[in-house]
């Protein structure tokens, strides 16, 4: 029944036009409060397996609340590298939301080729960029649909009625946003669809002793797979506002 289910759905985007493939089911929460704490959620999300990252969002009269989970550090590896940007479509018009934000001055890093071997060492590298970086992340910024800059808000202080936040939680990375209803960030139309897009920036070159290495050895199979990690990252989704 679920795959005839989805089936319908795919069919029913398709054929309206839609390039996103994946509609999203409301979850029906109430009182969602932006802590990155996905408490509330309940597990209420759809789960995007191949990449580790699940999504789940629910809406009131007001606003509009989307809650994006990061199973581990690979999963979120690409947001770490290229920060992350949200397209919210709706009505006809498209608006951005970069957040968290990559400042360039701080893309370089202290990896260097010896840690590759020494797992311990590459564990504590991470936490440490993690943990700095989650510390760090107190401005949203806001972007017209040719990526312009429009302005630059403080993450929690609800200007244009935006607040997100993003943390860990137990093994998790939670990611929690509220945009609001009818204020020209999120419209209404007829059929009050909102298509979603989620993307990482490419990469700035990593910089660090990692020169060196033969083609098929163990070290450069190590360099490949470090490097994939940081692979930009683009999902989306689809989700029906009810009221």
């Amino acid at each position: 029944m679920k795959s005839i289910r989805r089936g319908i759905i795919i069919l029913t985007l398709l054929i309206s036009g839609c390039s996103s493939a994946i509609l999203l089911e409301k979850s029906e929460v109430t009182n969602v409060i932006i802590d990155a704490n996905p408490s509330e959620w309940k597990g209420k999300f759809y789960n995007f397996e191949d990449k580790k990252i699940g999504a789940a969002y629910t809406n009131d009269n007001q606003n509009l609340y989307l809650c994006i989970t990061f199973g581990d550090f690979r999963s979120f590896a690409p947001v770490l590298r290229g920060g992350l940007t949200l397209w919210v479509e709706s009505d006809n018009r498209k608006v951005g939301l970069k957040f968290p934000i990559v400042y360039r001055e701080r893309r370089t890093g202290d990896f260097n080729r010896d840690m590759l071997g020494n797992r311990e060492e590459m564990r504590k590298m991470f936490e440490k960029r993690l943990q700095e970086f989650l510390e760090n992340q107190n401005e949203i910024e806001i972007l017209n649909e040719e990526n312009y800059p429009l302005a630059l808000i403080n993450k929690s202080d609800n200007t244009y009625g935006i607040i997100a936040d993003i943390n860990r939680f137990e093994s998790e990375i939670i990611y929690e946003l509220q945009m609001p209803i009818g204020t020209g960030l999120i419209n209404r139309d007829d059929d009050n669809l909102i298509k979603v897009k989620i993307e990482t920036e490419e990469p700035a070159r990593m910089t660090g002793d990692f020169g060196g290495g033969m083609r098929g050895s163990r070290e450069g199979a190590r360099l490949q797979r470090f490097a994939n990690m940081f692979e930009p990252l683009e999902l989306e989704f689809s989700l029906k506002l009810s009221f």
